[in-house]
């Protein structure tokens, strides 16, 4: 019968038996050296090592199915990593000095309640890696010293009945990664509850770090992070969550600066799912579903220095994407399966960045034109395994940058990249002469173009952009081409010349049509004009025929007008000079109210 599945008395009788029977075997350690000499050294057993000067006892992989009792009863440290041990009951007891013990890898399958009671000065405990499927209320009752306790890679269902973490009011790290956990608190406070010390997380106020990665989470624990007013690093990575609304991440998280939402189904988030987190550093939201850059949610992280997008079916980036991000130094948006554009002003608000990385995204064609223009301390870039074609000078910052790469992308080696060709012959030749002037301050990548190989032409296929040919790089045009440019040029010069020819001739697709009426021929007193088939603008149209008048050199100044917006403005006119100089209007048959006043 296992020890946890035994009556309370039955329990405790067998606890006062396993204290005596543990003074008994420390009695018993000190006395054999008196007895038997010398060979005291065989109290350690054969698969371990044992180092009495240190107080460490190292059996790992030693193939050992329980928990050796014949050490040290003052040993520190007891690694016993890789083994077959299944349980740890009535061996504990005898070492009640330890500090650091490992039973990582083994075959363990629960931790009962009480299991370190004597373990009073226990810092460090690893129990990963076991087939541990529930931890019992007050599993940890004893371990008043605690720092940090790592369960992860188990099975363990269940650790939010009870007063699971009692005792742990001096742990600093805890791990439950790779779990199958979706609390870690009851979601339902007992009515009888008055105070924030009643809560089954209220244990682990001076938490550090958390890491809940791999487990079944559908929400963030928030019932519990309440209670984590310590709390600076928090691992949510791999588990169901879907959406983060505004409460998901309580006012007690002020001081948290590293959120790892990584691998999990996240695409929306609320625009204040961050406003607690004032003191945030890192975020990452890499491989989740996220479409765009959630930019109103990101603005509120002010201290924001790293964040990762990547994985992400981001398709546009869009202007000021990082806005208010003033303090961003490490930027990734690599593995964009979707990306396709990225405006030339998405980083404009970003002038502390230093570091960019965006790889991997296999729709996206063109760097934007100077869109790190506004990044002054931006000293690395990463741009590998794109579908970028070219790139200008203008696009990077090359004289600032102490990295960049380039490879992995299909550039079309011609007179584009000849800047980039030039520089990295002219950087190997620096290096190479090893002048102390400049060629100490010369960046690595620049003598091998960042990697960059030349897709296109095909005879230059996978050489390195430095090692191309000049011609193939060059922007010397052939005898073809300028004679293919200068024909070009020369036919429109014709075809514009013929076109200018026949208007100022007064060729028929230049020349107004005129009426030839009796009116029109000069006889010698006067010279009659005639207007027609001008298009008439609807209503008031006395300033169009005033205009009429000076497009035909009648000198006449802006009119006086009046119209009647409902009569009908005749549509032609004719306009007559005298030898004096005098312009008469011969109005039409039909009356109007139109006047015109010169």
């Amino acid at each position: 019968m296992k020890y946890e599945q035994l009556p309370g008395k039955r329990r405790s009788s067998l606890q006062i038996v396993s204290c005596r029977l543990a003074n008994a075997m420390r009695a018993l350690w000190w006395l054999v050296p008196l007895l038997l000499g010398p060979p005291a050294g065989a109290m350690c057993p054969s698969q371990c090592m044992c180092d009495d000067a240190s107080l460490v006892a190292s059996c790992e992989n030693a193939q050992i199915g329980v928990m050796p009792i014949q050490l040290n009863p003052e040993v520190e440290t007891i690694r016993l990593k890789g083994n077959s041990i299944t349980t740890l009951e009535l061996s504990l007891s005898f070492y009640a000095r330890v500090r650091s013990l490992d039973v990582s890898f083994n075959l363990l399958q629960n931790l009962g309640s009480g299991l370190f009671q004597e373990q009073s000065r226990l810092a460090e405990l690893n129990v990963s890696n076991n087939e541990i499927t529930m931890i019992f209320p007050e599993a940890f009752s004893g371990l008043t010293e605690l720092r940090v306790l790592d369960l992860s890679n188990n099975q363990i269902s269940s650790a939010s009945e009870g007063s699971v973490w009692k005792g742990l009011e001096s742990l600093w790290e805890l791990n439950l990664s790779h779990n199958r956990l979706d609390a870690l608190a009851a979601k339902v406070r007992p009515k009888s509850s008055t105070s924030d010390d009643d809560n089954d997380c209220a244990p682990l106020r001076n938490l550090r770090t958390l890491t809940l990665d791999g487990n079944l989470f559908s929400f963030p624990p928030s019932n519990c992070l309440a209670h984590l007013d310590s709390l600076r690093q928090l691992g949510l990575a791999d588990n169901r969550l879907t959406f983060i609304g505004d409460e998901d991440f309580p006012a007690a998280l002020s001081d948290l600066q590293a959120l790892n939402l990584q691998g999990n189904q996240i695409s929306s988030l609320s625009p204040n799912c961050f406003a607690n987190l004032s003191q945030l550093h890192a975020l990452d939201l890499a491989d989740n579903n996220i479409t765009f850059v959630p930019t109103n949610s990101l603005a509120r992280l002010k201290s924001l220095q790293d964040l990762d997008l990547s994985g992400n079916p981001i398709t546009r980036i869009a202007p000021l994407a990082f806005q208010a991000l003033f303090e961003l130094r490490r930027l990734r948006v690599s593995r964009l399966s979707e990306l396709e554009h990225i405006d030339p002003r998405a980083l404009a608000e970003n002038v502390r960045l230093e570091e960019v990385r965006l790889e991997l995204c296999p729709q996206l064609k063109r760097l934007p034109p100077r869109l790190f223009h506004s990044n002054p301390l931006l000293t690395r870039v990463a741009l590998r395994g794109n579908a970028l074609q070219t790139i200008a000078p203008g696009d990077l910052p090359h004289r600032q940058l102490r990295y960049l790469a380039l490879a992995d992308n299909p550039f079309r080696c011609n007179c584009s990249l000849l800047w980039l060709w030039k520089l990295a012959r002219n950087s190997a030749q620096k290096i190479a002469s090893r002048n102390p002037a400049y060629g100490n301050h010369t960046p690595a990548w620049a003598a091998t173009a960042g990697g960059a190989s030349c897709w296109e032409p095909l005879p230059v296929r996978g050489i390195p952009v430095y090692k191309a040919p000049e011609e193939t790089v060059g922007c010397e045009a052939s005898w073809g081409t300028v004679l293919m440019v200068t024909g070009v040029v020369l036919s429109l010069f014709t075809v514009t010349c013929a076109i200018l020819f026949y208007c100022g001739g007064g060729g028929r697709w230049c020349r107004p049509e005129t009426t030839d009426t009796p009116s029109s021929r000069s006889n010698g007193l006067k010279d009659t004009i005639v207007l027609q088939h001008y298009p008439q603008p609807p209503q008031n149209n006395m300033y169009h025929q005033h205009h009429l008048l000076h497009h035909h050199h009648m000198g006449l100044g802006p009119p006086h007008m009046w119209t009647d917006p409902d009569q009908v403005v005749p549509p032609e006119y004719e306009y007559s000079t005298t030898d004096g100089g005098v312009i008469s209007v011969k109005k039409p048959s039909t009356s109007n109210s139109l006047g015109v006043y010169v």
